[in-house]
């Protein structure tokens, strides 16, 4: 967890970025930008807000493997 805490007062540039794997993980991980956000400013009486996107890129799919399921589907009826 202290590695929020180190992004928080990191030297961050615009292009700088923590991929999330869904909209899930971005909503977590800005929870908890928040709180260490929160805890900093309560401790120094200043304003820190994270300066990194968070983009959301889902992990890949196995199209073959669902592909052998949609073919039996398809036989059997379902």
């Amino acid at each position: 967890m202290d590695g929020f805490g180190d992004l928080m007062t990191a030297p961050l540039q615009l292009w700088d970025a923590l991929i999330c794997t869904s909209q899930p993980v971005k909503a977590t991980i800005t929870r908890i930008f928040d709180n260490w956000g929160d805890y900093l400013n309560q401790r120094t009486g200043g304003k820190i807000k994270p300066a990194i996107q968070l983009p959301v890129i889902p992990l890949g799919v196995d199209y073959d493997a669902y592909a052998v399921r949609r073919i039996v589907g398809e036989v059997s009826g379902l």
